[in-house]
């Protein structure tokens, strides 16, 4: 109870048997009464752009988790996605528009840039997200 805790999951749980918001549901219920807690959402890949149906089940997933959670819910990725808009930091106009990150702020594992997992430029954005909002709610 006299730590914050942070939830970064789902993106693999729709294709396991059970439901996003069911397993955040239960993980949050397993707390001890009146701890803080922060939720994030689950992200899409460069292979999940806007439309398909990858992409479609995650967004539907977060609107679930972010109704529930209305209070605990940090929407990194919108956040992530933003700064890829035209004019700001990490501009890519193909991304931007498949609202998925850019390969500017993905994995590269010097062959290759992963789908979906952030580089260290990406986590230390998303980590002074984080930072910000904790601070904003006096954590």
């Amino acid at each position: 109870q006299d730590r914050g805790h942070i939830f970064f999951c789902g993106t693999n749980g729709p294709d396991s048997g059970h439901t996003v918001l069911g397993d955040i549901q239960a993980a949050v219920a397993a707390l001890p009464a009146g701890s803080k807690f922060l939720i994030l959402p689950s992200f899409n890949s460069s292979n999940e752009p806007a439309g398909s149906a990858g992409y479609i089940n995650k967004m539907a997933n977060n609107a679930a988790v972010a109704a529930a959670f209305p209070n605990n819910y940090l929407d990194i990725r919108s956040m992530l996605i933003a700064l890829q808009a035209p004019g700001q930091p990490y501009q890519d106009g193909t991304a931007y528009a498949g609202d998925y990150l850019s390969a500017n702020l993905r994995f590269f594992n010097g062959t290759s840039t992963d789908a979906l997992h952030p580089n260290a430029l990406c986590v230390s954005l998303y980590a002074q997200m984080i930072g910000d909002r904790l601070i904003a709610d006096g954590w």
